[in-house]
């Protein structure tokens, strides 16, 4: 396939000066450069003001999010490859502005942070079809409106549809299937759990979204590290696209060589056998004259895994003083238990719990999702079984503090 013509656009942030039409991509999708280059008006360098965020919302993937350096001048410069023209935020001083990225652009761009959020205009058309697409989607004829294979532009209004109908397609099974899924689920049959969600997918829709749509059921499944399990499921002759077969690969790969990694800090103490519920209180007991901050987690949980780096700095805050920290992981297996620890270089008391254990520790302290947090006393006493995370920082160091005031002065 021939590479689209590359071309250069300059935007003004508050004003656009000048640009030409998205490029139309052929049924295969191909990746080629995107570069961003420009400046910031009247740059002042601080703390503050010395990156900017560029935030991705793919059709197949999570959203992601990523720092661009700004130099001393206020220029900056940021290359990367795409397959399909799409909406990128940029977040600069409390500033939005929305622009298109397309495979094999130049775009030359001034920031001016006193201009309020800017969306490029060529986006709009696209987002005013896919918000009414999303307003009418209890509509069973919904769908009849939808080209399941458009993909000229994909605005975030756009993928936002593409993962709301992603979702309602995954989750519509027959009564029988609806109970199968129970089960699965009940089960933690991952292998059958995938088969139903992939047939669902292969019998409601076409061309690039079930691309799309397969895409994602693959990347999910390796998500949780389960690489055994999507071997199992793996078949890539249910996708058309190249682009999209190679994308999942890559990330196998990439997951294979992170589970690789078995090699921890010398800052993280592992009890690697899976653990009985009574064992909790005998753990609790051997810290007895300290405060423990226990940290519920998975190496699947985004959620938890964003909360570690803060998590860290706590850890940093109290070191040398009479709190212990103790994370609890759940529902996966030691070899992604310890390859998270050893990757992420986490610190802390680990312990992997069993099935069983979670959920006699869920159920006895109320928990009804990750990460959840509870701080014991230095008595043994649970006095906060809804603690607050380690990213509320002020929050948690006052109440750790006073947890270890409050017991100081029983002494």
């Amino acid at each position: 396939m021939a590479k689209p013509n590359q071309f250069m656009r300059t935007f003004y942030i508050a004003f656009i000066l000048a640009f030409c039409s998205a490029n139309v991509f052929a049924q295969v999708l191909q990746e080629h450069e995107f570069s961003l280059k420009g400046k910031i008006a009247n740059y002042i360098p601080t703390s503050d003001t010395k990156s900017f965020q560029l935030m991705f919302n793919p059709l197949e993937d999570r959203s992601s999010k990523l720092m661009v350096n700004i130099n001393p001048d206020g220029s900056f410069v940021y290359k990367t490859a795409i397959a399909y023209a799409q909406e990128v935020y940029v977040f600069y001083q409390n500033r939005r502005y929305s622009l298109l990225f397309s495979p094999g652009d130049s775009l030359q761009l001034v920031i001016d942070p006193t201009v309020a959020n800017i969306k490029d205009p060529r986006l709009l058309k696209d987002s005013i079809r896919y918000q009414s697409l999303i307003n009418a989607m209890q509509d069973p004829d919904s769908l009849n409106k939808y080209d399941m294979n458009d993909h000229f532009i994909i605005s975030a209004t756009h993928a936002d549809f593409m993962y709301k109908l992603y979702r309602k397609v995954t989750n519509n099974f027959s009564p029988d299937s609806a109970i199968l899924f129970k089960k699965f689920a009940a089960d933690r049959d991952i292998i059958s759990l995938g088969k139903l969600i992939i047939w669902n997918v292969q019998h409601q829709t076409t061309g690039f979204t079930r691309d799309v749509f397969l895409t994602r059921v693959f990347l999910d499944a390796l998500s949780g590290y389960q690489v055994k399990e999507f071997d199992a499921l793996w078949d890539e002759k249910l996708i058309s696209d190249p682009w999209f077969i190679s994308k999942i690969k890559k990330r196998r790969n990439e997951i294979v060589q992170y589970l690789s990694n078995q090699k921890t800090g010398k800052n993280a103490t592992l009890i690697a056998d899976k653990h009985h519920a009574s064992e909790f209180d005998t753990v609790i007991k051997k810290y007895a004259g300290k405060v423990i901050y226990v940290d519920f987690w998975a190496p699947w949980c985004s959620p938890c895994m964003a909360a570690m780096p803060a998590s860290k700095a706590i850890q940093k805050r109290f070191k040398g003083s009479d709190v212990v920290f103790i994370f609890l992981a759940n529902r996966c297996s030691n070899e992604s238990w310890k390859a998270t620890i050893a990757n992420n270089n986490l610190s802390g008391i680990h312990f992997n719990l069993s099935d069983n254990e979670y959920k006699i520790l869920a159920e006895r302290f109320n928990i009804v999702g990750i990460p959840h947090y509870l701080i014991i006393d230095k008595q043994g006493n649970v006095i906060n079984p809804d603690a607050p995370g380690p990213e509320q920082k002020m929050m948690l160091t006052k109440t750790l503090q006073k947890a270890l005031v409050e017991k100081s002065k029983v002494d």
